[in-house]
Formats: structure tokens, sequence, C-alpha cells
């Protein structure tokens, strides 16, 4: 007759308990909320509602002298058809969604641009460029508030840390 290990059973079975009392109710709010990962590298801006991929969008990115910033940011206002400057008046395209990147005074964003040849490539001065039509589906899609992760590189070892983080803090 074999003899089955007991004690191995025994911390498996705890171990699961644990996780099972623990992880329904912290989850990493990446998981469930609705949040825009960009990846810089990819020049992709990816759309989750409810920690659900929603929608992908090929995007313009800052050029290496003026990098698009990386790191958490959130959108902090949203503007249908804004002015951009005296020479070019339709620069920011049809919408433009700021966001808080670090005390840049709401200069930074989302926005549509009216050069379609800079979409997938590092072009802009640090803004994100989509489409007209894809800034418009996507400026209906989020609110004010919306967390918006910028970074560069592989998405799953970017969620990965988060997760890890999360877990250790």
């Amino acid at each position: 007759m074999k003899r089955i290990p007991t004690a191995s059973i025994w911390i498996w079975l705890v171990l699961a308990a644990v996780v099972y009392a623990v992880w329904p109710v912290r989850l990493p709010p990446v998981l469930y909320e609705d949040h825009i990962l960009i990846d810089k590298s990819l020049n992709k801006l990816y759309f989750y509602r409810e920690g659900r991929l929603i929608r992908q969008y090929d995007v313009g990115t800052g050029r290496e002298i003026t990098s698009t910033p990386e790191g958490k940011f959130s959108i902090i206002s949203k503007q249908e058809d804004p002015v951009g400057f005296p020479e070019n008046p339709d620069v920011f395209g049809t919408r433009w969604m700021g966001l808080d990147a670090g005390g840049r005074d709401n200069r930074f964003g989302i926005h549509g641009t009216d050069d379609e040849s800079s979409i997938g490539r590092h072009m802009s001065h640090g803004c994100v460029r989509m489409r007209n039509e894809d800034v418009e589906e996507l400026f209906e899609m989020v609110d004010v508030g919306t967390p918006v992760i910028i970074k560069r590189g592989s998405t799953v070892r970017w969620y990965f840390q988060e997760i890890l983080s999360w877990l250790i803090s």
C-alpha cells in the first residue's frame, strides 16, 4: 500500500484556503477598473473596461528629445474641437484629453491630429496623437479621472510587476 504524504496535502489546503479568503476581497485595481494603457515601444493605445480589453488603437508618441513621459496619470480634462496655435489651429484634431503629467499644466494629453502620417511613429512633442475618428470614439468611452498608464516594453511584464507590487504593499 502506497503512503500518501499528508503533510504536503495539508500545506496545499491551508495555502488554498488563504488565497481563497484573501484574493476575491483584494484584487489589484488594474484588473477590474477602466483604464488606458499606452505602449510607446509599439505606439499602441489599449482601452480596458472593467479589466477587459475593449479597443486597441495605433497612436503616435513623442520623439526621443521630447519623449512622451512614462508613468501613471489620469485624464483631468476633455475638450471637443480644441484650439491649436495661430499658425496651425487644427493641430490637436477634433478632441483633447488632458493628463496630469507632473506639473505640465495640462499641456500634455491624448488628442487627434491633422497629420495622420505621424500615427505609428515617434514624432510628437510628447503628446499621444490619434486619428480623429479614433480619438472621437475613445473620447465618448472615457471619463475625467480615467487612469492612463504610459510605459515602454512588454505589457504582460508590466501587468505582472503591477500585481506583484500591489501584493507586496
